[in-house]
């Protein structure tokens, strides 16, 4: 039979946690109120552990060892979890785990994660994205003294000053998330860089809105000739970048959609 939990050792668990109120083990039901917090603690531990093994099982691929094609079909197929929620929790393992560790030294580092793990799961993915080996203590801090909600709010409005926008207009920000391959991230990220060069800013949100302006006015008006026409640009593109030419045929006509002097040059 389990022990029964003394007043004094729920009294040790309220301590773990500043924002419970703190009492003296004398009150009705202070067993339940210790096997609570007891219970949350334990959550969050196997939650740590879960996200570990979730980024090395992503950052692997040993999901196509099991013969899943996608790390979210592995998650929503044998673990039954929403994809979502496993995002989450290797986003969170990164940014504590992998990002932190190479910005501060081993000792440094451990000393960091040891109030991590005192501040609870739900406040230390508040501040995914938020936190770095810079600012990691006055964020640390500032989530040791406030709530968890409080929390979420101060951090939010940290990601859209990030990105660019107004944090007095947080309710006027929109989030996108979305996944890409190895090979569409290098892309990405290459373009954000010729973004930050032309616009002397290093604000995630503008950047992306910049280049994505640059797409839109390059192929709307009336120079632009529609469809196919902006197809065939973008292929000239891709055509420049790998130095080859690029011809483009309809599987079901046979006909030559895009390239024609390319292949007129090779049957002249």
């Amino acid at each position: 039979m389990a022990k029964k939990k003394s007043a004094e050792d729920a009294t040790d668990l309220v301590a773990l946690d500043q924002r419970v109120v703190p009492h003296d083990g004398n009150e009705d039901h202070a067993d339940i109120r210790g096997r609570i917090l007891e219970a949350r603690n334990r959550i969050d531990s196997a939650r740590w552990e879960m996200s570990a093994d979730l980024y090395r099982v992503h950052d692997s691929t040993l999901y196509q060892h099991w013969g899943y094609y996608s790390f979210d079909e592995y998650v929503s197929s044998e673990l039954n979890m929403n994809v979502r929620t496993a995002q989450y929790l290797t986003s969170v393992y990164h940014c504590f785990y992998i990002q932190l560790s190479k910005e501060l030294d081993e000792s440094r580092h451990k000393e960091i994660m040891d109030r991590v793990s005192r501040l609870g799961w739900t406040k230390a993915r508040s501040l995914v994205g938020v936190v770095d080996g810079g600012n990691i203590d006055e964020w640390l801090d500032r989530a040791e003294k406030i709530g968890s909600t409080e929390l979420e709010g101060e951090a939010k409005r940290e990601l859209v000053r990030k990105a660019g926008g107004d944090p007095n207009e947080i309710e006027k920000m929109k989030n996108i998330a979305f996944r890409v391959s190895e090979d569409q991230h290098e892309v990405i990220a290459s373009a954000v860089e010729i973004a930050k060069g032309v616009a002397e800013s290093d604000k995630r949100g503008h950047l992306i809105s910049l280049i994505c302006q640059d797409f839109v006015a390059t192929n709307t008006g009336p120079n632009s000739g529609g469809p196919t026409k902006i197809k065939g640009r973008y292929l000239d593109r891709i055509g420049a970048m790998l130095g080859v030419r690029i011809v483009a045929v309809d599987k079901e006509t046979g006909k030559v959609i895009h390239g024609k002097d390319v292949v007129e040059g090779l049957t002249s």
